[in-house]
């Protein structure tokens, strides 16, 4: 295992812990809105993006302005669209479906990843994917007996933000690598930037047409000094650590491991959000949720052997050759 590919690993590992940071984000908004956190975190991420644009300029001379744009659009698409989607879904559907839908995305993933770029024999596969499939469906499983799962129309609106959502990160995930691909000397920081730098103009344009629709309010009633100054600081770190450091870290490792292998890594979000979620609940996994964590695991490390034996008869061969 060489260094490259280790350092993609825990990249990929570190990203999806950021992430799993976003299911916190309930438990601080205070009087704020969901929607208010976001508006919130993308701007200071669209601030600290264009820091990082400035820094790396040097490195962004040789981009032109549709790979620019192209960039950009990344974050809008990846990020902002993505966490809206999750959002809408959990607020119209509750905390049933939504979880059940996005928890999907690492299955897609792995499937995408191979049919973009053939690393895997499809034979080796199904033991991962049936590992991953089990663990998802065992961690969710007793979301469907928690009271108040509600039908109707509410829940057709909410499943239809999820798989936007799903949709989001799937074409996000596609177009990133087969940019990265074809940009091998692609600065990460100055890319991270431009990605932040578009989501964060897209949540300026976003907040007249929120306080539209009541979606977003700047003040809220029952907001004092104290619960302003928390939100604003769970804010700040969240786009630092979630936003623009996860996405630093997620453009570094797509440029060192092939997507079949980051579509399965990201299954793990699903245990650092498990573990977040105990906390915030004060409880013990149950049994269900241990079996489903301990097969996304293996699941993972699975998908890595068989990423990683490839490429070592690759090796053998070029040496006895």
């Amino acid at each position: 295992m060489n260094s490259s590919f280790l350092l993609g690993c825990f990249a990929a590992l570190f990203s999806t812990f950021s992430w799993a940071l976003n299911f916190v984000s309930p438990y601080v908004v205070g009087p704020y809105s969901n929607y208010d956190f976001i508006v919130a975190r993308f701007v200071v991420a669209g601030v600290v993006g264009g820091v990082f644009v400035y820094k790396c300029r040097k490195e962004l001379s040789d981009m032109n302005v549709m790979e620019v744009f192209l960039s950009m659009s990344m974050g809008v698409l990846g990020y902002l669209l993505y966490i809206v989607s999750v959002v809408g879904g959990a607020y119209f559907a509750g905390p049933v479906l939504a979880p059940a839908v996005i928890g999907t995305v690492p299955i897609f993933m792995v499937v995408l990843g191979n049919l973009y770029k053939n690393t895997i024999h499809w034979g080796k596969l199904v033991l991962p994917l049936a590992m991953a499939v089990g663990g998802l469906f065992f961690v969710n499983v007793e979301l469907f007996f928690v009271d108040g799962y509600g039908s109707g129309e509410r829940t057709t609106i909410g499943f239809l933000f999820c798989i936007a959502g799903v949709m989001c990160w799937l074409l996000f995930s596609l177009f990133n690598q087969r940019f990265t691909d074809r940009k091998p000397g692609l600065s990460v920081g100055g890319y991270t930037g431009l990605m932040m730098l578009g989501a964060g103009f897209a949540t300026l344009v976003f907040i007249p047409v929120g306080m539209l629709f009541d979606l977003v309010d700047p003040v809220p009633s029952g907001v004092d000094r104290s619960s302003l100054a928390w939100f604003l600081l769970w804010a700040i770190m969240l786009a630092t650590l979630s936003s623009v450091g996860g996405a630093w870290a997620w453009n570094y490792a797509t440029q060192r491991l092939p997507m079949v292998l980051t579509g399965q890594l990201i299954a793990v979000e699903i245990l650092f959000a498990t573990v977040f979620g105990l906390m915030a609940s004060q409880r013990f996994p149950t049994w269900f949720e241990s079996l489903g964590s301990m097969l996304v695991v293996l699941g993972v490390v699975t998908t890595v052997r068989a990423v990683l034996k490839p490429a070592k008869l690759d090796q053998a061969s070029r040496a006895t050759g």
